[in-house]
């Protein structure tokens, strides 16, 4: 049985969202007031959002300290001083993305050019269909890196909304400021094409409207 995580009554999703099974009295609203929105209580990394949600964004945190990405590795970190450890495949594949994910919802992976290849298994570990457009970042060259592009593999779970042409799938949106950080242009784009609730995992940064989930590396995002 699922229970609301404010009024702790017995709820199930029905037509979009959360509703209550059983009458009588919010437990935790002394009030007796109508809460925003019944959300399930949620145990695992995701206990602190509100999911399902429509539209996920995710950036894990790749490895690069072996070659060999399948193998756990400590990353880039105590190498170069990046802020976070990173992750393994096999981590990142069981994290329980579907949990979170509504009946008909878009997924939207950040990966880099190493784990591209394995973007497509991730996504479907998460409960996600791969489709057939891949958005590209085209980055302005700089002496500190040889690779100048990053990739978003769209995903999608049951009928979300058709999504708009773009009339594009690259993009040269300028370098952000703090390492893995995102454009904020990006945010505007998933927007435009995709309805709430949103949210991202692994967020650098937070966003007006969103909610974020990191492991408490991310600046801004909850712990």
């Amino acid at each position: 049985m699922t229970c609301c995580a404010v009024c702790r009554e017995p709820i199930v999703f029905e037509g979009g969202k959360w509703v209550r099974l059983a009458r009588g009295e919010h437990i935790d609203d002394p009030a007796g007031d109508q809460h925003g929105g019944h959300a399930p209580e949620q145990g695992g990394p995701f206990a602190e959002l509100s999911p399902p949600y429509s539209t996920i964004v995710a950036d894990p945190p790749w490895q690069y300290a072996k070659t060999n990405p399948d193998k756990s590795a400590e990353g880039y970190a105590g190498k170069v001083g990046l802020p976070y450890s990173g992750m393994t495949l096999d981590e990142i594949r069981a994290m329980p993305v579907a949990e979170i994910a509504a009946d008909d919802a878009r997924l939207f992976l950040w990966v880099t050019n190493r784990y591209l290849r394995h973007a497509w298994s991730i996504a479907e570990a998460w409960g996600f269909q791969p489709q057939d457009r891949t958005l590209v970042w085209c980055k302005s060259p700089r002496a500190t890196t040889p690779v100048t592009t990053e990739f978003v593999l769209i995903a999608k779970r049951g009928n979300p909304p058709r999504m708009p042409w773009h009339g594009t799938t690259w993009f040269q949106w300028a370098h952000q400021r703090g390492h893995s950080t995102k454009p904020a242009a990006f945010g505007d784009l998933v927007e435009s094409w995709c309805p709430g609730p949103y949210v991202e995992l692994f967020a650098r940064a937070p966003r007006l409207g969103w909610d974020a989930w990191g492991k408490g590396y991310e600046t801004g995002a909850s712990a």
